[in-house]
């Protein structure tokens, strides 16, 4: 569910790219003894919106991803951190074993 999210947050942002615009996900996965490291990112627009949790006009069932993957890696004791520059979003997830 975790790597699903983000990849399908960083596709829909992907979407809302100009046609001349570089589109460009990266994805690693790491995994040590004990814990897991996901780190995804994404070109986009450069906009975010912090009052809102999605641009698509339903916000009633949508937005709520980053606000799951975040339950998920505290659940395992993790965190989520974005970054952002230079229109390029990152999201990376820790999560530890149980």
């Amino acid at each position: 569910m975790v790597i699903c999210n983000l990849i399908d947050n960083a596709l829909e942002a992907l979407s809302l790219l100009g046609e001349n615009d570089e589109k460009k996900i990266t994805i690693d996965i790491v995994y040590k003894q004990g814990y897991i490291k996901i780190l995804v990112g994404n070109s986009f627009d450069g906009i975010i919106h912090k009052d809102k949790r999605t641009r698509k006009n339903d916000e009633i069932n949508h937005g709520i991803g980053l606000k799951s993957v975040q339950n998920i890696a505290e659940k395992y004791g993790g965190i989520l951190k974005t970054d952002v520059a230079d229109n390029w979003f990152e999201t990376s997830v820790i999560m530890y074993e149980k």
